[in-house]
C-alpha cells in the first residue's frame, strides 16, 4: 500500500504534474525531492496511525454493541480501512478483536454518506477477490449472502479468470480445489454447484489463453466431497 502510494504520486508529478509536458512546468531545482519526500511521510503517517489502531483495540472491544464498535473505527479510520478492518477481524486475523460482518456492514451503510459508502464498498469488494479460494467460501458465510447456490455458481464461473489472470498452474489449483473441498465438508451441495460452474467455464474458455493441462486435469475432475 505504501509502496503504491509513492508510485501513484510520480504517475502523477511525469504525467499531470510538473513533469508533464517534457518538462516545460518544471519545479524549481531541488524542490522535487522535498516535494516526494513530504508526500512519503504524510502516507507513511496515514498507514501508521490505521496500523495503530490495529495495534491498540480497546480491552473491551468484544464486548461492545456492533454499533459501538463500528462508532469507535468510523471516528478514527477512513472508510476504506474500516472495511478491512471488519473483513480481517469477521475472517478471525485480527488480535483480540471480533466483529460480525453483515451488521457492520449494514451500520457502514446506513451512517456514511454516498461517497463514503463507495470507498467502502470498493474495499469489500477487492478484499473478497484478494482472497484464496477456500477463505471466499468462508467470507460469503459470514456475509450472510441470500443466494448460496447462486453464489456458488458464479464463483465457479469466475474462477477461471483467476486462474488465467494468476497465470496459476495445475498444481496451484489442485491445491486450492483441495483447500476448498476441506472447508466444504459439510456444505457439500455448495462444492457441487461450483464445479458445476468451473467446469462451464473451463468449456467455453478452453480455446482463450487457457493452459490446456488445465482444462484436461479439471473438466472431469470429481464434483462430489465423498
Amino acid at each position: 500500500m505504501k509502496l503504491y502510494g509513492v508510485l501513484a504520486f510520480w504517475r502523477f508529478m511525469k504525467h499531470s504534474g510538473p513533469l508533464a509536458y517534457g518538462g516545460r512546468f518544471a519545479l524549481p531545482k531541488g524542490l522535487l525531492p522535498i516535494c516526494m519526500v513530504v508526500w512519503v511521510l504524510l502516507l507513511l503517517g496515514a498507514c501508521s496511525k490505521n496500523d495503530g489502531i490495529r495495534n491498540n483495540i480497546p480491552a473491551n472491544f468484544n464486548s461492545l454493541s456492533t454499533e459501538d464498535k463500528m462508532d469507535f473505527l468510523m471516528e478514527r479510520m477512513p472508510p476504506d480501512s474500516v472495511a478491512r478492518f471488519i473483513c480481517d477481524a469477521a475472517m478471525g486475523k485480527v488480535y483480540n478483536a471480533r466483529i460480525e460482518l453483515q451488521p457492520a456492514r449494514d451500520y457502514a451503510y446506513s451512517h456514511y454518506k454516498v461517497d463514503d459508502i463507495e470507498r467502502f464498498e470498493m474495499e469489500c469488494i477487492n478484499y473478497e477477490n484478494s482472497l484464496p479460494l477456500h477463505e471466499k467460501v468462508k467470507f460469503f458465510q459470514l456475509a450472510a449472502t441470500d443466494d448460496p447456490d447462486r453464489y456458488a455458481y458464479e464463483l465457479g464461473l469466475s474462477y477461471v479468470g483467476t486462474i488465467r489472470e494468476a497465470e496459476m498452474s495445475v498444481k496451484d489449483v489442485q491445491e486450492e480445489l483441495d483447500n476448498l473441498r476441506k472447508e466444504c465438508k459439510y456444505n457439500k451441495e455448495f462444492y457441487k454447484r461450483f464445479m458445476t460452474g468451473f467446469k462451464t467455464a473451463l468449456s467455453v474458455d478452453r480455446h482463450h489463453d487457457l493452459n490446456d493441462n488445465i482444462y484436461k486435469k479439471f473438466i472431469n475432475y470429481p464434483d462430489n466431497i465423498k
